[in-house]
């Protein structure tokens, strides 16, 4: 219980580094551009069906800005890794944990039919190998 709470917190913790690292103009522009008005870390990962599509958009939008996500609807990984590096400059150790994560994901990593679909399945990756890294 302590450990998925502590992953939990970890997690809020460097959505909202990351979410400040970027300008907010961002996150509201992808979510009026796709009507979605909630809140990604509120959804249930392990039912994709349960994600509603403009919220797989609001991630595709957002990476697309970040440039994470290439105009073909590819996810650059190297490119992820080196965000992650810039955005927690200084902090190595999860720094590592990031590029983990962004290095076992891209092994996993299958294109979808669109974006939207990619973008959700990367970000679900993600989430899955925060919980399961182990330094």
């Amino acid at each position: 219980m302590c450990r998925s709470l502590l992953c939990f917190v970890t997690l809020l913790v460097t959505v909202q580094l990351v979410l400040s690292y970027f300008p907010d103009a961002w996150e509201q522009d992808c979510k009026k551009e796709n009507g979605y008005d909630g809140d990604i870390g509120d959804l249930n990962y392990t039912d994709p069906s349960s994600v509603p599509r403009p919220a797989k958009c609001y991630m595709a939008c957002f990476m697309g800005k970040q440039q994470v996500m290439k105009p073909d609807g590819s996810i650059d990984f190297e490119y992820a890794k080196k965000l992650y590096a810039t955005v927690h400059k200084g902090d190595e150790k999860i720094i590592r944990r990031f590029h983990w994560m962004v290095d076992q994901c891209a092994k996993e990593f299958k294109k979808y039919t669109d974006k939207c679909e990619t973008a959700f399945y990367y970000v679900k990756c993600k989430r899955e190998k925060f919980d399961a890294y182990k330094e």
